[in-house]
């Protein structure tokens, strides 16, 4: 009896020995661990990717690299620590393997998984502009901008996830902010950048199950608010089709003039500052009444200011000359 066991013993020792092959993410010799670098580092669908190794602890430049895809060896040499390759299509996986014959260590390896997924960031501010104009609300300094996530995120079956049922992780200027990110929260809101800085939004966005994930960021400046004046007609009402610039010939009797605060937060305490030739003029709001003078020819220089009181790092100041001519001859 004690002699089978001696023998069953020494049968299955040398199998045992030897060192068996490197498990999902794991490192055959303990101690050493992959790093595998992918640029970009979530790719979309049927993009062109680099992947580096790098072994902290342990140069590999002159160990023999392989590189796998989906099983099958595609590249192998003596430090070829850098490997291009394609993604596939939407919700189709790509498995990496990169794996390093050491002399000493004997094979370290490390696998990922690629499944391609995108989203698109878009921000518009919650800034003042006027009726039928057709051009972006732009963030002027402190003003409310609103971020819109929209994923592609297309699962094994071919199905895309809806939007509400993927989670968001925001952040703003690299600090991460709680409250706003979680299940299906893909809108993000932000105080903007004041004058001449700039702020950064990221997201990082994850199915339930792990399986896909990808990330992206933008970055904005504060714009400088702008006035543009428009004539309003009797009947027709404000003409916006046409700006008033440089200098207007009065034509008639009396026009008014209205001032369009470009890129204001929406707030109602703004301050309406109107001169003529540098003279403070009644008016207290947006809108102005110029008269022809009664016998006489010139020009005078009609500007205003406007200050937001309720941040009052949003200001800006325009003028335009108005020609008066003598139409009783």
């Amino acid at each position: 009896m004690n002699n089978k066991i001696k023998i069953l013993f020494f049968i299955l020792l040398p199998f045992l020995a030897i060192p068996v092959g490197a498990a999902f993410n794991s490192p055959v010799s303990s101690g050493y661990n992959l790093e595998l670098k992918l640029d970009p580092e979530y790719p979309s669908a049927n993009q062109t990717v680099s992947a580096k190794v790098e072994l902290y602890g342990l140069a590999i430049e002159k160990n023999e690299i392989l590189w796998s895809i989906d099983g099958i060896i595609k590249e192998r040499g003596i430090g070829q620590k850098e490997f291009f390759f394609q993604t596939k299509d939407w919700g189709e996986n790509t498995i990496l393997t990169v794996q390093v014959n050491t002399s000493n260590n004997g094979q370290l390896q490390k696998q990922i998984q690629i499944t391609p997924a995108e989203v698109d960031l878009i921000w518009e501010a919650d800034t003042y502009t006027p009726p039928f104009y057709k051009g972006k609300a732009l963030n002027s300094s402190n003003s409310i901008v609103n971020v819109v996530a929209l994923p592609n995120f297309i699962d094994k079956n071919g199905q895309k996830i809806s939007s509400e049922k993927l989670i968001y992780n925001w952040k703003e200027d690299w600090k991460i902010k709680g409250l706003q990110s979680g299940y299906g929260k893909n809108t993000f809101s932000l105080e903007g950048p004041q004058t001449n800085r700039s702020k950064s939004v990221t997201v990082t966005i994850e199915s339930v199950d792990g399986a896909l994930k990808t990330e992206k960021s933008i970055s904005f400046r504060s714009e400088n608010p702008e006035i543009v004046f428009y004539r309003q007609d009797p009947l027709l009402g404000t003409l916006y089709n046409t700006v008033i610039k440089n200098e207007y010939s009065l034509g008639s009797e009396e026009i008014k003039i209205i001032a369009s605060p470009f890129f204001f937060s929406p707030q109602n305490n703004i301050n309406y500052k109107w001169t003529m030739n540098g003279q403070i003029m009644n008016f207290y709001n947006n809108e102005i009444i110029l008269r022809q003078p009664e016998g006489k020819t010139g020009s005078a220089q009609i500007a205003l200011k406007i200050q937001n009181m309720d941040s009052i790092l949003q200001f800006t100041d325009n003028n335009f000359i108005v020609n008066f001519e003598d139409n009783t001859n």
